[in-house]
């Protein structure tokens, strides 16, 4: 990156301008957006200053410039160039990890978060097509990343011909009918379809990293990737398949059914 300060000083002018303009909805008990957007990028800037070994303290400009605007009652919306500057630098940052050893996904999930908020900015969405690429760009990486880990996952889908159906990824091995039963998706297909009582599954293991490896099983960040790229995640290369599809059914018992 060729000068990183100019990310330092977008994204402090645009979490300054955020102060002074409506909010996006955050769920009850979730902490303000004014909250996540700051650690986003406190996270990013400080990957920023050590990605080249070097210190150049963009956290402390970011910092800096956000105390300096602490009694202000307005913000000027950034010009135009230092929106696009600041979003060019982001983008840069991904490739870079991209480019880099090791699993850096939870950088780059940070840099999509800020890119998404920045998305919902309209002052900044003179630099929309950019920001689009820019997102596309984080999730390809956050896939092809999550491709390559050692993590053991199931694609179950529920339902079928005669009925409702719908597919999820699942951390782990997951065969079993009180296993599918625990699960929040298995909740929710339940509470919109409560009226089935019997639930055909198939279930389907596979394992990301290629071969040879020492497996652990997938998390929920895993598939929470997983799940937004839906079945084409299994294109990705170093994905193989485990085992299955096995067939389970799951029975519902009668306090299940009632809704």
């Amino acid at each position: 990156m060729k000068d990183k300060t100019i990310v330092a000083e977008g994204l402090a002018a645009y979490t300054i301008e955020r102060r002074f303009g409506w909010e996006r909805h955050r769920p009850d008990g979730a902490p303000p957006w004014d909250a996540v957007r700051t650690m986003c990028a406190r996270v990013v800037l400080g990957e920023i200053d050590d990605l080249d070994g070097e210190q150049s303290s963009l956290l402390g400009l970011y910092n800096q410039r956000l105390k300096e605007a602490e009694g202000i009652f307005a913000a000027e919306p950034a010009p135009l160039k230092l929106q696009s500057d600041t979003i060019k630098g982001l983008s840069d940052y991904v490739s870079a990890l991209g480019r880099m050893a090791g699993d850096s996904r939870h950088q780059i999930y940070a840099v999509r978060e800020l890119l998404d908020d920045i998305g919902s900015h309209l002052p900044w969405t003179g630099s929309a097509d950019m920001q689009g690429k820019a997102i596309d760009q984080a999730n390809r990486e956050l896939r092809h990343m999550t491709a390559r880990q050692p993590i053991r996952f199931t694609r179950l889908l529920l339902g079928g011909e005669r009925g409702p159906a719908d597919s999820t990824f699942l951390p782990g091995l997951v065969t079993q009918a009180d296993e599918l039963l625990a699960t929040d998706f298995f909740d929710d297909m339940n509470c919109r379809y409560g009226s089935y009582e019997k639930w055909p599954a198939l279930c389907t293991v596979y394992t990301g990293g290629g071969r040879g490896h020492y497996l652990y099983d997938a998390d929920e960040f895993d598939v929470g990737i997983m799940n937004e790229a839906g079945d084409d995640f299994l294109k990705e290369p170093g994905i193989v398949w485990l085992g299955g599809p096995y067939e389970v059914e799951i029975t519902c018992g009668p306090e299940m059914t009632m809704q």
